[in-house]
């Protein structure tokens, strides 16, 4: 990654130090994200929208600015040395650092993430870890041993004793697994009922979260407060609003097979239970859409019957009842709310029917009786799409979506679904000769598995970075075969170049960014790549080695510093982030989500490169000199970035409920972990071995003193 250390009087200090900025800002940037709305790992108690706007300004332009730098001393060390010597020095600074990363930092980052998942869980619920070899009371708790539990009790074990790893006390176990026996032999053997757990959660917490209505009852029989709150400050009632994906995550830690249909149905047992004690608000009754999900035709019906409107928009998605139950393929909820009157052609907040949302999942039972009942097969969402239309959506999109709204989906089993509703949709002599998307081969499948998994965390840049090298690698080649200098400098140094450069970094970026309110490139941490990713970075990265061979003696790009910072700021990443979140409705054409998807990815591709080509000016401005403390933290950027992950996790997690302003809490964590990790670089880092491998060898200010002395 960083250049040999060999003195060279053409050394570029300014893109040294700005490449550093770059890294070093990655800190600040995870710092951040647990103080912004984003499903972070940890989410501070205090959280701010200017720690948003900061992430998605960072994002937006520091990855394409690194991309971009490494490109340009690719280019030099290969103009240089040659390609043997680049490979080589690449190796040693990119292959091997990420191997050893491999088996410490990445582990280091998955370990302490999952301990912050455990304790970070607002929903309240106790999530301890499952031990490897619980003994003693612990294991008879585990197993639903009464008799043993006895005899630990007898023989002196401490009923309110905290497992040493878990953090939980016997009781709080037995309530998150659902044995009512042993919470009743615990509770009469004097067991605390409002003793707390590592995350500030008791034992109602746990058994109110799976929906153990009986452990509730007993807990609140035993003198359980209801009104108890965690560290973040949920009731026990409030746990009951955690949704399904929570709750399987949780469940999966605890070894606890929790089954949907049982969990919701006791969850709403447990609301009645904790409605009838003291001082507690019962939470909001089950609501239409809800039942419409679950296909809770009873409910549906007595709600009905109670004056609930039957083609009300939820209140956060805009859908209608009819709508979700189409959605999730509730065909009894479907068939009643037409018979009570629904309308059929009714539009949600994103224009679409309930068509459209049978249509797109391949819900053909569904969308069977919505055409029956006269649904109108040529309406358009907002998107300008008809029913028929939505079949041919990518699987990529189609699991997008899903994710969003946390719908499990199977591409067999929607494609096949697709086909029904294609031939129900034929037979009407409608859909436009629309046909669905094709399956996925064994193949493409296997493929998007190793895009999805999270493998390398943020050390991604380093993987694209051997793939980049060697596609790089048969470029130099080709050149020094035919004898290529680089390309013709207007091309590179004129404002010309953003002719070319932005169009052509705009086809990746269309299929980048599709999470409304998303604003700059995807990252891709699995063992394969993304493609339009890494096609992304790589046109950075390929610019960068033309600058290299454009010898920019006179620093003409980014001389429009002044003029490009500002406009990018200013300019394009309010109107970006605007379009993106489509609040640009007011300005006409411009305002349908086509128009507004089209002008965001504009402005994300404007801002990347005005940002990048303008840091480079303002560098070139002010540090074309040698600065030894640049120099300096240049040298340890790379060891600070590739560390710091782990170090910021646990910094959030111990700051997380601290009653300070999340600027100085942010402050602290980005201060404390730089400082240590500083520390780590001079100590055992800058002079070692490892310092080599990172940045090439260094000498001790003494050593280089001595040497001259004696020459």
């Amino acid at each position: 990654m960083h250049n040999d250390s060999t003195p060279s009087p053409a050394r570029r200090h300014d893109l040294d130090a700005l490449r550093a900025f770059a890294m070093l800002l990655g800190i600040a940037l995870h710092a951040a994200l647990s103080f912004v709305r984003f499903p972070w790992i940890v989410q501070d108690s205090r959280q701010h929208d200017g720690f948003g706007l900061f992430f998605v300004a960072v994002h937006g332009f520091r990855m394409p600015l690194f991309f971009l730098l490494s490109g340009f001393f690719t280019a030099m060390l290969w103009r240089r040395r040659g390609l043997r010597s680049l490979l080589a020095q690449r190796v040693r600074r990119i292959v091997l650092p990420l191997g050893l990363c491999m088996v410490t930092f990445v582990p280091a980052t998955t370990w302490v993430s999952g301990v912050a998942l455990r304790s970070g869980m607002k929903s309240g619920a106790t999530a301890p870890r499952k031990a490897a070899a619980d003994v003693g009371i612990w294991r008879a708790v585990r197993q639903g041993d009464v008799g043993a539990i006895q005899g630990h009790l007898v023989d002196g074990a401490d009923v309110d004793e905290l497992h040493p790893q878990l953090e939980v006390t016997p009781l709080a176990l037995a309530a998150v697994l659902g044995r009512v026996d042993v919470v009743d032999v615990l509770v009469r053997a004097g067991a605390n009922v409002d003793a707390r757990d590592g995350n500030g959660a008791t034992a109602l917490h746990g058994a109110a979260f799976f929906g153990h209505a009986g452990v509730v009852r007993r807990l609140i029989e035993g003198g359980a407060d209801p009104n108890a709150q965690t560290d973040a400050g949920a009731t026990a009632a409030e746990s009951l609003a955690t949704d399904w994906a929570t709750t399987q995550f949780i469940a999966a830690i605890v070894g606890y097979p929790a089954d949907r249909d049982r969990v919701l149905a006791g969850r709403e047992e447990v609301a009645e239970a904790l409605d009838g004690a003291t001082g507690v608000s019962r939470p909001a009754p089950v609501d239409i859409w809800s039942a419409a999900q679950r296909g809770d035709v009873d409910a549906v019906e007595a709600l009905l019957d109670a004056g609930t409107d039957v083609d009300g928009r939820h209140p956060e998605s805009g859908g209608t009842p009819l709508a979700i139950a189409a959605l999730f393929d509730q065909t009894d909820v479907v068939a009643l709310l037409l018979r009570r009157g629904a309308d059929v052609d009714a539009r949600g907040g994103d224009g679409a029917t309930a068509l459209h949302a049978a249509a797109f999942f391949g819900r053909a039972g569904a969308a069977e009786l919505l055409i029956e009942a006269g649904a109108d097969l040529e309406a358009r969402n907002g998107s300008g799409s008809t029913a028929g239309e939505s079949l041919a959506a990518t699987w990529e999109l189609t699991e997008f979506i899903a994710g969003m709204i946390q719908i499990d989906v199977d591409e067999p089993e929607v494609m096949e679904g697709r086909e029904q509703v294609a031939a129900l949709l034929a037979e009407r002599g409608s859909g436009g000769g629309v046909r669905p998307s094709p399956r996925s081969g064994r193949w493409v499948q296997r493929a998007r598995r190793l895009m999805a998994a999270s493998v390398f965390h943020h050390l991604w840049f380093l993987w694209f970075l051997c793939w980049l090298v060697p596609a790089f690698a048969v470029y130099a080649l080709v050149a020094d075969r035919v004898g290529w200098s680089g390309a013709p400098n207007w091309l590179v140094l004129s404002p010309a170049r953003l002719l070319w450069l932005i169009p052509l970094t705009l086809a990746p970026q269309w299929y980048m960014g599709r999470v409304p309110g998303s604003f700059g490139p995807d990252t891709s941490a699995g063992l394969l790549p993304t493609p339009q990713v890494l096609l992304y970075y790589a046109i950075f990265f390929g610019f960068g080695a033309m600058y290299y061979d454009a010898n920019d003696e006179v620093g003409r790009v980014g001389r429009w510093w002044r003029v490009s910072l500002p406009a990018a700021l200013l300019v394009a990443l309010p109107l970006g982030l605007a379009s993106s979140m489509g609040e640009l409705d007011a300005l006409g054409k411009l305002g349908t989500p086509t128009s507004q998807r089209a002008l965001s990815v504009a402005m994300q591709v404007t801002y990347a490169w005005a940002m990048t080509l303008g840091l480079m000016g303002l560098c070139r401005a002010v540090l074309t000199r040698e600065r030894p403390w640049v120099r300096y933290v240049s040298d340890s950027s790379y060891w600070l970035y590739i560390a710091h992950l782990p170090l910021i996790i646990w910094a959030q997690l111990v700051v997380r409920h601290w009653h300070v302003p999340a600027l100085l809490k942010f402050s602290l964590v980005c201060g404390v972990v730089t400082g240590a990790l500083l520390l780590t670089y001079q100590t055992v880092v800058r002079y070692t071995a490892l310092g080599t491998l990172l940045n090439g060898p260094r000498q001790r200010r003494s050593a280089r003193a001595s040497g001259s002395s004696s020459a």
